[in-house]
């Protein structure tokens, strides 16, 4: 097929990202021109009238529909042996993160969640000199990432396979860390192996709510930051993984997907309420509700697609109950006290004047580290760290 299609449609999402995330520099453009996300790739699980759809790369590029539904600016997942096992983020959402990273020539650089190597190759490109230390679990991913290595000519990215966790401290300390998978924990391995002055960027799960963190290592055992925006990533595996302590997914829990489809009834009044609010109001409220309360839920009836996701409220003592919020709608089921919690919660963050994401400030110590909090400040323990968020 000819490669003019591909052509255009990348003018016009390097369009869309610029009015996403605002200008990014020459060379980031040149490296998105350089390495086309589909090489990287042999299939795709695209969502065609609310089904997915498995295609092979060499399906698409041969049917021009199917081109300009699936290259376009959005996440690409893909599969192997029927079984979704990754994705590409949106070129939006790469960039972005790449852009809060700020890279520089010459910079040491750990990725965390290699999948394929399409990140590690954008940086390859930017720092040019410098060299990028990637490290993925799964085997799968991590032999097609060598393949691409090997293909694309990458000569300063050096791959391992292992936890990416612990990181990797052979060869730090790191300039910067990226982390391309949704994590639990700010690990403690990557604190240790990042440079003073250094940064980290990354999607961080508090129960389950995926923001975008960026952090800056002010000392050997601290690290300040900020709060960016809502995302959606696949979670990381091995010892850090989110999956079984801040998430609830649909093969581990179908009596509440049942629940949710069959038995749950709609609250009128909290949904008149949030067909009010813009959506970022709505993602706000969301971040709000994940840190200020032990209750609360992120669920995926169907992994991989961002929309089908519910928010809410699931109390387990006395008697069940779910306060869910999904598509703008709130549902309900039984014990009441989940959404009077979800009410009182909403009407806490009305009376504060719906405080955004952004306003909040992000500290990350070890988890043996002792902290006595303010009245203002948020404290959250996990399984390496320590997270303070404060306004």
């Amino acid at each position: 097929m000819d490669r003019e299609i591909l052509k255009e449609l990348d003018k016009n999402i390097i369009k869309k990202i610029e009015e996403k995330i605002g200008k990014i520099d020459e060379r980031m453009v040149e490296s998105y021109h350089r390495f086309n996300r589909l090489d990287f790739i042999d299939n795709v699980c695209l969502c065609l009238n609310e089904k997915k759809v498995k295609k092979t790369i060499d399906e698409i590029l041969s049917d021009q529909i199917l081109i300009r539904t699936s290259y376009n600016e959005n996440s690409i997942n893909f599969y192997v042996d029927d079984q979704i096992i990754s994705s590409i983020s949106s070129p939006a959402i790469i960039f972005f993160m790449l852009k809060l990273l700020d890279p520089k020539d010459g910079n040491k650089i750990l990725e965390i969640g290699s999948g394929v190597g399409y990140t590690s190759a954008l940086l390859s490109y930017i720092i040019k000199n410098g060299h990028i230390f990637t490290i993925e679990i799964n085997d799968i991913l991590f032999e097609k990432l060598k393949e691409n290595i090997k293909n694309f000519i990458l000569q300063n990215v050096y791959a391992e396979k292992g936890d990416g966790g612990y990181g990797i401290m052979d060869f730090s300390p790191y300039d910067r860390i990226l982390v391309s998978c949704t994590v639990a924990d700010i690990t403690s391995f990557w604190l240790e192996q990042l440079k003073e002055g250094g940064k980290i960027v990354a999607p961080l799960s508090t129960r389950g709510y995926q923001v975008i963190v960026e952090l800056d290592k002010v000392k050997d055992d601290k690290l300040e930051g900020k709060i960016h925006k809502h995302v959606h990533f696949f979670p990381m595996k091995g010892n850090f993984s989110i999956v079984s302590h801040y998430s609830y997914y649909e093969k581990s829990l179908k009596s509440l997907k049942r629940i949710i489809e069959e038995e749950a009834s709609l609250n009128t009044h909290l949904s008149n309420m949030f067909e009010k609010l813009t959506k970022d109001e709505i993602d706000d409220f969301l971040f709000y509700l994940s840190i200020n309360d032990q209750n609360f839920i992120s669920y995926y009836p169907l992994e991989g697609f961002q929309k089908n996701v519910c928010y809410g409220i699931f109390v387990r003592t006395r008697g069940s109950g779910i306060a869910l919020l999904q598509n703008r709608k709130v549902y309900f089921w039984g014990n009441e006290e989940a959404i009077n919690i979800f009410n009182r919660r909403f009407d806490d963050f009305i009376k504060e004047g719906k405080p955004k994401m952004s306003d909040y400030k992000l500290k990350v110590f070890p988890a043996n580290k002792e902290y006595l909090k303010t009245d203002n400040e948020i404290l959250i323990y996990r399984k390496s760290s320590i997270t303070v968020f404060s306004k």
